[in-house]
């Protein structure tokens, strides 16, 4: 009869932006395979849709597989050092590079008052931008406990103070 032959299959409908779960219920309601690769992105929330192979618009016959590529949020990345900076300028610099901070205060003999101690993560770890870094400042060193020596010798007075690794003058 002339006629032109009926056109089958599913025109591709465009699923960048929607949820993973969703695009693939909506994919498989439509006698399609689908198969999920995850991608890190800048730009696309966590488990959106960016894109789909083939491309939206696209005619494919029922049975045919469609990849739809998730994101997985931003890329990790290597946590830099701060130690030894002031808490100040290391909270600049994990601002700066996308982590948000939590100070907790510590005892060191070795740090001055106020400065970084260490991180949790720790320098050099991969982690992801927006993850909370814990950043250890020093209180400067722990207080003693003077031993009572009012009454003593003086010789026993300054050995029990240089026990406790204290300087006698």
């Amino acid at each position: 009869s002339g006629g032109l032959p009926l056109l089958s299959g599913v025109v591709l409908a465009d699923e960048s932006g929607h949820n993973a779960i969703d695009a693939q219920r909506d994919l498989e309601s439509r006698g399609l395979r689908v198969k999920l690769e995850g991608i890190t992105s800048d730009t696309v929330a966590q488990d959106q849709v960016i894109r789909e192979e083939p491309a939206a618009g696209t005619r494919v016959q029922g049975g045919s597989e469609v990849t739809l590529f998730i994101s997985t949020g931003v890329a990790p990345k290597p946590l830099v050092s701060v130690n030894n900076f002031t808490l100040p300028d290391a909270q600049t610099i994990m601002d700066r590079e996308g982590f948000k901070t939590k100070v907790v205060k510590t005892f060191s003999k070795d740090k001055p008052k106020g400065t970084v101690v260490s991180t949790l993560p720790k320098a050099g770890e991969m982690v992801k931008p927006g993850s909370v870094v814990v950043l250890m400042v020093s209180k400067g060193a722990a207080p003693i406990k003077m031993p009572d020596l009012v009454g003593h010798p003086l010789a026993d007075a300054q050995a029990a103070l240089q026990k406790e690794k204290l300087n006698v003058n």
